[in-house]
């Protein structure tokens, strides 16, 4: 009997505990949209950023429009926790979390082919390119 009331303890504990409400199937998929799209920013910002590593290539990205979509893919990510029902106790926590979700972001895309090599900041303008960052921009602007 002394078990039960254990269980039934750490059950009402774990869902006290969770800020999580229950999502729906709509929000869901805007949630999923928003965390895409949240992505797709981070890699435009990233590849930007990576063709400012040679100060005397003249392809660089200007960094306002960098600093924009770094700033669209922070809204997009908030969006999407929205969507999902996360709800954050504290606004530190949020940014350690985004920081986090960045980070991990950026180590999938240095793993691409060429952004380890000396033609860093060449392979980043194409990839910056074939992406249609250019595009996401300016529908952000």
């Amino acid at each position: 009997m002394k078990s039960f009331y254990v269980l039934i303890l750490i059950l009402v504990a774990s869902f006290v505990s969770v800020p999580v409400q229950a999502v729906t199937a709509k929000n869901y998929e805007k949630g999923t949209k928003a965390q895409q799209k949240s992505i797709s920013y981070l890699s435009c910002a990233f590849y930007g950023s990576s063709t400012q590593l040679d100060p005397s290539y003249t392809g660089q990205v200007p960094t306002a429009d960098i600093k924009i979509l770094q700033k669209a893919a922070y809204h997009a990510y908030n969006d999407a926790l929205s969507y999902f029902g996360y709800e954050e106790p504290d606004h530190e926590q949020r940014i350690i979390d985004y920081a986090e979700f960045v980070a991990s972001q950026e180590a999938v895309l240095w793993d691409k082919p060429g952004m380890n090599g000396k033609q860093v900041t060449l392979i980043a303008r194409s990839l910056y390119n074939e992406s249609n960052c250019n595009l996401l921009l300016d529908s952000i602007k």
